[in-house]
């Protein structure tokens, strides 16, 4: 996005639902956009592949609702904004990106979850009460999460089918610099283009922390992972903020690993998308969860 030219600037990977103004994020290949049916494994390319014909026959996918029933979009009067994950076993519970809602009053947020063939206007739920996690800075979008208590549990979501966050004991086997990881959302397809109807995922590779750091030029703590390919054109983008970065891993089949939160334009070669670290956020998610079922609002 060409909208600032101080490049350090923070850009939430958001779309706003009423100005649609400079927030974004997106799942993009930028000159050689494909998008392909539904794949399971998380596949990523090789360092070597990405000087070759194989990155540009790299392709987004959609998704059908039965490979993520747990995927859900934040709106504003019916045009999601953000991404999220139910995580609780009560089917009651979102996590997604702080800076998705600070801003917001919860009467105006509805949450809806995926509908079939992947469209964003599936069921809908309203927002009972928002918690953000203590430590967020939203001048540098340190833990960048959420918890949001929804009016009443989805119905077609079984708690089998959840993806559980990764444990920070696990984080160094199962996120580790070069694994493959996948990212989902309704974003733009393009910084410049309108976001999807459809959900997409693309699989990227997790960065080495110290080139996160170099890269941004901004403090990138524990607290953050970046995730992408060094050439760019494979990244999330405006409208995938708070959706899940995945692993596969464990004697699950996958983990949530990350969260959509910013990044430099989308998809800029050598500026990989920024992910809240979930392994560092996970206990308070869980506690918060905990705490927040036990109270009526």
């Amino acid at each position: 996005m060409n909208l600032h030219s101080n490049w350090h600037l923070l850009l939430p990977r958001e779309i706003e639902g009423i100005h649609r103004a400079i927030l974004v994020t997106c799942l993009l290949v930028f000159s050689g956009f494909h998008i392909s049916a539904s794949r399971a494994e998380i596949t990523c390319l090789s360092n070597a592949d990405e000087n070759t014909e194989a990155f540009e026959n790299f392709n987004a996918e959609y998704i059908d609702l039965e490979h993520a029933p747990w995927m859900v979009n934040l709106s504003l009067g019916g045009e999601p904004f953000c991404g999220g994950a139910i995580v609780d076993s009560g089917l009651q519970f979102v996590i997604t990106a702080a800076h998705c809602v600070k801003k917001y009053p919860k009467s105006d947020l509805w949450i809806r979850i995926a509908a079939p063939r992947g469209g964003y206007s599936g069921e809908s739920r309203r927002v009972v009460s928002i918690r953000s996690h203590p430590r967020y800075y939203d001048k540098t979008k340190a833990y960048d999460v959420a918890v949001v208590k929804l009016d009443r549990a989805y119905s077609h979501v079984e708690p089998s089918q959840l993806v559980p966050l990764l444990p920070k004991d696990q984080a160094h086997f199962w996120a580790k610099p070069g694994d493959c990881a996948r990212v989902m959302g309704w974003g733009k397809t393009t910084e410049y283009s309108s976001a999807s109807e459809e959900l997409l995922q693309v699989d990227v590779r997790i960065w080495p922390q110290s080139e996160c750091k170099n890269s941004n030029g901004v403090a990138i703590g524990p607290h953050s992972l970046c995730a992408g390919y060094y050439r760019g054109g494979f990244d999330s983008c405006g409208g995938d903020s708070g959706g899940p970065l995945l692993v596969q891993g464990g004697n699950f089949e996958k983990f949530i690993v990350g969260i959509v939160s910013w990044g430099r334009d989308c998809g800029r070669a050598d500026y990989p998308g920024v992910y809240t670290r979930v392994s560092e956020v996970r206990d308070w998610v869980y506690g918060t969860i905990k705490e927040m079922s036990e109270t009526s609002n």
